[in-house]
């Protein structure tokens, strides 16, 4: 997707996000997010890349099925899922992480596959490849599941904790996929 189009996608769920938020004369109790929301938003744009790092490492291997379709299902969700964060932190006057930042600040308890993990996917033979690409996706999910459930319990913004309750539902799905393939 070109830069011109992702931009025109922020813009445009920005601009829902804001209209859902809406207006009112009453003055808020409470902000409509935390930093909680913003760390969340942020850390998760990273936590994403990082997964569609490890799936374009499926790209052009002699895959099973099986793998070629949660490939496919991995990009096809957490692509828009960027874009809906990048939104929300558009509209929250936060930082839109860099495609490069971000990766850094993220401890091994987020599930992030690290350079060695990635050079170890990238020199793996096929047998090898799937398996260790299953093991460290499900690790990742993992981390993604923790990043949103501290997101459910702390954070304020409704549009964030949706996505959040999205997040868990389809990475939990994924997660039972992956043992699936790994146990036939």
């Amino acid at each position: 997707m070109s830069q011109r189009r992702v931009n025109a996608a922020i813009a445009l769920v920005a601009a829902i996000v804001l209209t859902a938020c809406g207006s009112s004369d009453q003055p808020s109790a409470s902000p409509a997010h935390n930093a909680v929301d913003v760390s969340f938003a942020q850390q998760m744009i990273a936590h994403h890349r990082n997964a569609l790092a490890m799936v374009e490492l499926t790209s052009g291997r002699d895959l099973s099925p099986g793998v070629t379709s949660l490939a496919a299902d991995i990009r096809s969700d957490q692509t828009p899922e960027i874009v809906t964060l990048s939104a929300l932190l558009t509209s929250w006057g936060a930082d839109v992480p860099s495609s490069a930042a971000g990766m850094d600040d993220m401890d091994d308890s987020m599930g992030m596959a690290g350079p060695a993990d990635l050079a170890a996917l990238t020199t793996a033979s096929k047998d090898e490849f799937e398996a260790l690409w299953i093991a460290t996706m499900s690790q990742h999910h993992e981390g993604a599941v923790s990043m949103s459930e501290e997101e459910l319990a702390d954070g304020r913004s409704a549009a964030a904790k949706k996505l959040a309750h999205s997040i868990i539902q389809s990475q939990e799905a994924q997660i039972s996929q992956m043992d699936g393939l790994l146990d036939p």
